[in-house]
């Protein structure tokens, strides 16, 4: 069994929770092909390249675990479709030497969790504690997820011996969960921000005084004084779609986006009306900002096209680990999302 040991999100990475979706049969109980062949050549194209993402990390040296989705048969669900199993991020992370539960998601995910993780080690958020331990405890499915407002895992960034917490939009609803940071890890400085609620897609510490970020979203000099940053401004991830998404981003809300798909209103009106889960607000997301970091030295991206960041990485001697990651505008998952880590060196 494993025992948590992470610090900050540069350290030499050993253990890695990669997360999986729904597997392409999953979608074979939707009779209209026009909505069932897109959702399988989706859930098939992410797959080979979270296979793929699976043997960079491996050959790296690191220990991979993949989360196993849980679900009933699709034609089961009588409202929206629950989430899968692909983004260990959002529910989790690692502080030190304890797992902290904040949120409910797939089962398997808690599953996995209990399987390889040390219990010992795992904690709960307080909002729902009860519910967390029954469901990673018990046999059945999951049928929804809470929705409540509240911190959730990606809104808090562990650096060494501070703790960064972002409220936005939360307000008093965040006071319970920020006391309980505040008393489980009384060594730690918390510092409570508002810059983006889920803000690993918004700022990443890429090594002792580096950061990657969005542009004038912290006050870095009172954070972290001191660290180079190197901002992206106004490179949302449709930069190079951006022709194709104006023809149909008003039918999806600006939420997500799939290459070839603008025309089939069909396709759209099911992913809108029962996937409403998986969906995020891809518009507003960088994804060059949510990388996974191997090493001071070696960073996982998922495009090798940004001049502002690979200038930036030869700068601080940094080289970038190519990952294809075909379908990220769907789930709305950068390559942070879709990983946790469990074990760095320190």
């Amino acid at each position: 069994m494993i025992v948590p040991h992470v610090r900050n999100k540069w350290d030499k990475l050993k253990t890695v929770m990669l997360g999986t979706p729904h597997m392409p049969e999953f979608f074979d109980g939707i009779k209209n092909p026009k909505i069932r062949e897109p959702l399988k050549q989706i859930t098939h194209e992410t797959i080979e390249d979270l296979d793929n993402f699976e043997k960079i990390l491996k050959d790296f040296g690191c220990k991979v675990i993949r989360t196993e989705t849980e679900h009933k048969p699709i034609e089961e669900y009588s409202g929206f479709i629950p989430r899968n199993a692909m983004q260990p991020r959002d529910g989790q992370l690692v502080i030190d030497n304890k797992l902290v539960f904040t949120t409910d998601d797939n089962k398997g995910i808690g599953t996995a969790i209990k399987e390889h993780v040390d219990q010992s080690s795992v904690m709960f958020a307080p909002a729902y504690a009860d519910i967390y331990r029954q469901r990673i405890t018990s046999h059945t499915n999951w049928e929804s997820n809470e929705t409540h407002l509240r911190l959730y895992a990606p809104n808090i960034t562990a650096i060494n011996d501070k703790i960064i917490i972002d409220t936005l939009g939360l307000g008093e609803n965040a006071d319970p969960d920020v006391k309980w940071f505040r008393k489980k890890f009384p060594n730690k400085q918390i510092e409570v921000v508002e810059i983006g609620g889920h803000s690993d897609a918004c700022f990443a510490t890429l090594k002792e005084g580096v950061i990657l970020s969005l542009f004038d979203i912290m006050t870095y000099e009172d954070t972290l004084p001191g660290w180079d940053v190197c901002y992206l401004q106004d490179q949302g991830s449709h930069h190079q779609y951006r022709l194709q998404w104006e023809d149909w981003k008003e039918k999806v809300n600006h939420r997500w986006y799939v290459e070839g798909q603008g025309h089939n209103d069909e396709f759209i009106k099911y992913v809108n009306t029962w996937l409403d889960e998986w969906v995020g607000n891809v518009w507003e997301t960088v994804f060059d900002v949510n990388v996974l970091t191997l090493d001071p030295n070696h960073v996982c991206i998922a495009q090798k096209e940004n001049e502002t960041v690979n200038k930036f990485f030869k700068k601080h001697n940094i080289e970038p680990v190519y990952v294809q990651w075909r379908h990220r505008w769907f789930w709305d998952a950068g390559l942070h999302c879709i990983t946790l880590d469990l074990e760095r060196e320190y």
